[in-house]
């Protein structure tokens, strides 16, 4: 990656640009934390959107879903590169503000792809998705998490912030920091049950207004991650764990794998069989009631609910489904 930061003595990407921009250049030498990591937010942020309402437009059918699930998952897992610097400066606190919004705003304009396998996994565990439409997308989603780090990277050189030009230096240097804490075991379990945990959450109702029923589960993976940021990462995102720590520190790539994805895989499938145990109605629904699927000319009709995301916080409402193949390409 070419360093488009520091183009002369004292001089950084970002200042470089505004002198452009403006003809005057700034004395400060770094943004505060709070501007450096919203600066950030909304370049990935605007960079995902574009790309979306692109794809929606322009890709064929056949293949719209999965650069969509490529969109959403990379600009899901670019964020943590804010997140670091609000945790770092401002506490859990920092992250939580900054979190929260940020997914929301994600969740809510790019409606359409999945922006975690563990989304994908709860389809497939479910029955809804065929298994070789799952492979696809994981893989999809792996190239997404590998990239976001890259888009970050890139976008670092920037040098808006000090952190973010020490973070810089590491990049440089082929250098970077494990995020876990505790013996191999105790991670399993830890992303195991985190996973267990939240993806039974997100397929809750707890009111009947949308937007504030996707708050409320955005809130509980942030909170998620707070409990145990110290110890694995608590990523409960494959695709962002290995594309953030992939070959860092003293972890090897089968306890990774182990940790990060065999683990949350194990835990979507033990959610959806408590899923059909326990499950919380929104106010005044009343009981559900489900229809024997049939099967017509080899495609299953009747109820095929569409089932909502995980891990990246989203909520979607349930829709009824005839034909679920069609779907994953649209």
């Amino acid at each position: 990656m070419e360093n488009i930061g520091r183009s002369g003595p004292g001089l950084h990407g970002w200042q470089k640009i505004f002198t452009t921009i403006t003809g005057w250049r700034p004395e400060m030498e770094y943004l505060p934390a709070i501007p450096a990591a919203c600066t950030l937010y909304l370049s990935i942020f605007i960079f995902g959107l574009v790309l979306h309402n692109i794809t929606k437009l322009v890709v064929p059918s056949f293949l719209r879903g999965f650069v969509l699930d490529f969109v959403k998952t990379m600009t899901l897992c670019g964020y943590p590169f804010g997140h670091g610097i609000m945790r770092k400066y401002y506490g859990e606190v920092g992250y939580v503000s900054a979190m929260v919004p940020m997914v929301f705003l994600t969740l809510t304009t790019q409606r359409d792809g999945f922006g975690n396998p563990i989304a994908v996994w709860l389809q497939y565990f479910k029955k809804v998705m065929p298994l070789w439409i799952c492979l696809v997308k994981n893989l999809i989603q792996l190239s997404a998490g590998i990239s976001a780090y890259h888009l970050g990277m890139y976008i670092l050189n920037l040098e808006l912030h000090e952190a973010y030009v020490n973070r810089l230096k590491n990049y440089y240097e082929q250098f970077c920091e494990t995020d876990l804490h505790v013996p191999v075991h105790v991670g399993f379990l830890i992303e195991f049950a985190a996973v267990v945990y939240d993806s039974w959450f997100q397929c809750q109702e707890f009111t009947r207004i949308p937007y504030i029923d996707l708050l409320i589960k955005i809130v509980n993976s942030s909170l998620l991650v707070v409990a145990g940021v110290h110890l694995t990462g608590m990523y409960v995102h494959p695709a962002m764990a290995t594309g953030h720590t992939w070959g860092c520190g003293d972890t090897s790539k089968f306890t990774h794998i182990l940790i990060y994805w065999i683990g949350p895989m194990a835990g979507s499938w033990l959610s959806v069989q408590i899923q059909k145990k326990i499950y919380i109605r929104r106010p005044g629904t009343g009981k559900q009631t489900q229809t024997k699927p049939r099967v017509k000319n080899g495609t299953k009709t009747g109820l095929a609910m569409k089932v909502q995301e995980n891990g990246d916080g989203k909520g979607q409402s349930k829709k009824p489904m005839n034909g679920a193949r069609r779907r994953y390409f649209n």
